[in-house]
């Protein structure tokens, strides 16, 4: 697989330093930004699409969410366990497709936070 990005890792160290942020804080900004995201686009699509009404509890949003190992696989993992804690009034079913088991301490502090809130992972059989 090739790269297509630089590498971001002294980027969140400069802004680890200047905010004085932990790399946990870091991945629930992330997140949280992300989160707000899908909670937005959810909404809006139940206002268009009638069948979503809150009254019907057999309806669930299913977000397949793609983590690598690393801290950025990290964020997928967390933004799956916000979505399975609190979804603003929406009834989601976060999944999460992983290319390989988690490599960086705090992808595996998420992967396993997810994991305890019952979040559904597949795994690449190639990985």
């Amino acid at each position: 697989m090739k790269n297509l990005f630089i590498d971001t890792r002294p980027l969140d160290e400069a802004a680890r330093k200047k905010y004085g942020l932990t790399e946990k804080e870091m991945m629930e900004h992330a997140a949280e930004a992300c989160e707000k995201k899908v909670l937005d686009v959810l909404k809006k699509r139940s206002r268009i699409n009638r069948y979503a009404s809150s009254t019907n509890k057999e309806n669930f949003d299913t977000i397949l969410i793609l983590c690598g190992t690393g801290n950025n696989g990290g964020d997928g993992y967390a933004l799956a366990a916000r979505l399975r804690e609190n979804a603003g009034g929406v009834r989601i079913n976060p999944v999460v497709y992983r290319t390989d088991m988690p490599k960086s301490d705090m992808c595996r502090f998420q992967a396993d936070r997810a994991k305890k809130d019952k979040t559904v992972f597949y795994q690449s059989s190639d990985g």
